[in-house]
């Protein structure tokens, strides 16, 4: 086994928005992440991994659970082999099952909603997904690397209940998109940088774990 990769970051950020409306809100942040990768062989196979944390108390860090989970996510890889194409029962792997759903992500959008090119138009109270899936959106979330009270519009976030037990109970927006609703903004307001224009993000969007383990779901 050898360490092929090791970062330490830990920054902060202040944001504060005020008009002559107003509005006067300030939102300041620090985030300390750590992100290590380590790489094992076996003769010719060589595989590899990382590992990622965010670290609220450094103090109260685990450093013995994180070495372990990435020196098993290397080995796990070793002798792995592909099989052939068809129809079989799998278990995602948490990181992969997120770069599947981020690709979704975006028809939650009430911005894509109301312009009727998102797949769930008209969806919203209907079952979109098996009963034992449900999502949330929480910018406020703590044990993330992003974490707003307001969002680039000066509304307050929360945590929502996007899809509950498979059916689709809320959808994101901005003022704009909220109004032309007729309903208020989640809180999904949001720039990509600080000259673009605003359009609705999901922020901290995941679908909730469930209560089995990996050995149980085997």
């Amino acid at each position: 086994m050898q360490v092929i990769y090791l970062d330490w970051s830990d920054g902060a950020s202040a944001q504060e928005i005020v008009n002559s409306y107003g509005m006067d809100v300030r939102d300041s942040g620090r985030v300390q992440m750590l992100v290590a990768g380590a790489a094992a062989a076996d003769g010719q196979d060589v595989k590899n991994d990382y590992n990622v944390a965010v670290i609220e108390n450094l103090a109260a860090f685990d450093v013995d659970a994180f070495v372990k989970k990435l020196c098993d996510g290397v080995l796990a890889k070793i002798g792995a082999s592909s099989i052939p194409s068809g129809n079989y029962p799998v278990i995602f792997e948490k990181d992969a099952m997120t770069d599947l759903f981020s690709a979704f992500m975006d028809m939650f959008s009430g911005e894509l909603i109301g312009k009727g090119i998102s797949p769930l138009r008209d969806k919203l109270g209907q079952q979109i997904y098996s009963e034992k899936v449900s999502v949330v959106d929480d910018a406020r979330n703590g044990a993330l690397i992003s974490v707003t009270n307001y969002d680039d519009e000066g509304c307050p976030t929360s945590r929502k209940t996007v899809v509950k037990d498979g059916v689709f109970t809320t959808a994101l927006h901005s003022t704009k998109t909220a109004m032309a609703a007729g309903t208020v903004s989640t809180g999904n307001g949001f720039k990509g940088d600080y000259t673009a224009p605003i359009t609705v993000q999901p922020k901290n969007c995941m679908i909730v774990p469930g209560e089995k383990s990996l050995d149980e779901l085997c």
